[in-house]
This record gives structure tokens, sequence and C-alpha cells, in this order.
């Protein structure tokens, strides 16, 4: 794979480019989880102000890569680490450096891995999980008052998301989009900041509940266990006796 991107380099001519600088090789094949269908992902950092992006077949491979200013992924780093989002932090400090001309690109490696370390965590305000979990709080308190409602199923959804994503934000973990949270949940990589076992458990038994009462009963849970570990919200207790199935 290495032979196949030092090939593609030659054949875009980087090297003519005084303002190149290197290469970062990133994505599945980094991460082991490749498949035969799974294109080669590449940043190329330059000195100069840029941002561009291509996608094209070299080598019956399919390769898509980036154009990037140094300056503008330092940027961006501090950017996304302030947003709680390590997807980009993973590429950048985790990648694998092809070409690398006067260690550029592995300082702003090692700059990555140390803003990641300090900065990430943050002293999450008393006033700010008392609002947040009390917020939950209504949102659950709304859900039961639908549950003859045609919308229930909608809203259920949309308070689900509330909670893990209210969650992972109090507890400091990674902002992961909800098209990507069951397949991080299911991983065995260390590359992000996730719940713990207990947490993601309930969080799947949401998602697999059918039946209203048992999403009911399902998202409850979740929330009360959420309440137990961040504040002494009183817990909610809905009766489910009177639910159907």
């Amino acid at each position: 794979m290495i032979t196949i991107i030092k090939e593609f380099i030659k054949r875009k001519e980087y090297h003519l480019n005084k303002n190149y600088i290197g290469c970062i090789f990133y994505g599945s094949f980094i991460k082991n989880t490749y498949n035969e269908n799974s294109d080669i992902d590449l940043i190329f950092v330059f000195k100069n102000n840029i941002n561009k992006k291509g996608y094209t077949v070299f080598k019956n491979r399919e390769i898509e890569y980036f154009e990037k200013g140094i300056k503008n992924l330092y940027k961006r780093i501090d950017n996304e680490i302030e947003k709680r989002n390590d997807s980009f932090y993973s590429i950048i400090g985790y990648g694998k450096i092809i070409e690398d001309k006067n260690n550029i690109i592995n300082k702003l490696q090692e700059y990555a891995k140390d803003k990641y370390k300090k900065d990430w965590d943050k002293n999450i305000d008393f006033e700010d999980i008392k609002y947040n979990i009390r917020s939950l709080y209504k949102s659950l308190n709304d859900l039961n008052e639908l549950y003859k409602s045609n919308y229930f199923n909608i809203y259920y959804g949309i308070v689900l998301e509330k909670m893990r994503t209210t969650y992972h934000y109090l507890n400091n973990l990674s902002r992961i989009g909800n098209s990507k949270v069951l397949k991080y949940y299911n991983s065995k990589e260390k590359l992000f900041r996730l719940p713990e076992e207990e947490f993601i458990l309930l969080y799947k038994e949401c998602v697999d509940a059918k039946t209203k009462k048992q999403k009911l009963n399902k998202i409850t849970k979740l929330f009360n266990y959420i309440n137990k570990y961040k504040i002494n919200v009183k817990d909610i207790e809905i009766d489910l006796k009177e639910k159907d199935f």
C-alpha cells in the first residue's frame, strides 16, 4: 500500500511544488478495519493556504485525498478539540506519516496529542449539570404524555439522542454523530472516549426496544442511570402497568 501511495505522489508531481511538506495516510487501512472495497485516505500538507479535495482511481485503488495548509490543520485541531470532536484528532494523531520535510508533520502530530491530553477535559459547571439533567427529566415526562400519540416513536428517537449526547457532554466523552454511534459502541477501537459498558448496554436496549411500553421502560432506566451518575435529581417512576404492549 505504501508503494502505491508513493507512486501516486510521484504521479501528482508534488515534489515540484515548493510548498509541499508531506503526506499523512489515515483511515481503515491504518486502523486495520479495511475490506476489499476500502479506499485509500490521504492528506497532503502544504506551507501555503490551500484547501482542496480530490477523488480518483490509481493502480486499481480508489483514493480520496485532501490538500491542506499546515496552519489550517493546527487551527482545526484546536477547534475540533474545543467542540469535543476527536475524529480529526485521530486522523492527525494516529495517521501514518509517509513523507515529511523538516519534521513539520511530526511536530503537528505531537501538538495534536499534547493538545488532546491537556485540553480535552473540562470542568462542567454544577448549574450546567443541573440544567441538562432537568432538561432530560422534562423531555422524558413529555414522552410519557405522548404515549398514545402517533408522534411517540418520533419523539422517542429525539429524546434518546438527547440523552446520549448530554451524557457524552457531561462526561467529556467524544462527540459522535448519530449515524456512527453503534459502530463505535460496538468497536474495539480505542481512538475515541466512549461511555462505560453499563451505559452502552442500556443505550443498546433502548435502540432494540420494539413496543411503546418497552421503549418507555428502557429509556426511563437510561435516564435514571444518568441521573444517579451525575446529580441527585429525583428518579422518574413511570407507571407502566397502565401501558399497553
